[in-house]
């Protein structure tokens, strides 16, 4: 079965750190890129889509990405503010 997770059916996935993540894709300026979600309601875009297409897959790209992110200042962390309408980006909605 292929992998494709949505915001309103995404899958959770378990840092190496234990923390948990909602993980689905959304188009982002013409891309589809990963957006997680963690368990404090943090969203964060995460990299581009590159046909991880099972469970196995999302968690190791899950575990590189938040060792290099989680302590990056130049996160991209999404807040409330993603759903305004100037946004222009999303489809749905990231609560």
């Amino acid at each position: 079965m292929t992998l494709q997770p949505t915001s309103a059916d995404p899958a959770i996935i378990t840092a190496n750190d234990g923390t948990l993540f909602a993980c689905w894709l959304e188009q982002i300026h013409g891309r589809w890129l990963w957006v997680f979600m963690s368990t404090a309601k943090l969203n964060y875009v995460g990299p581009p889509y590159n046909g991880e297409d099972s469970l196995e897959q999302l968690r190791d790209l899950v575990a590189l990405w938040w060792s290099r992110t989680r302590n990056d200042t130049e996160l991209r962390r999404m807040d409330q503010s993603i759903r305004s309408p100037s946004h222009g980006g999303f489809g749905g909605s990231l609560a």
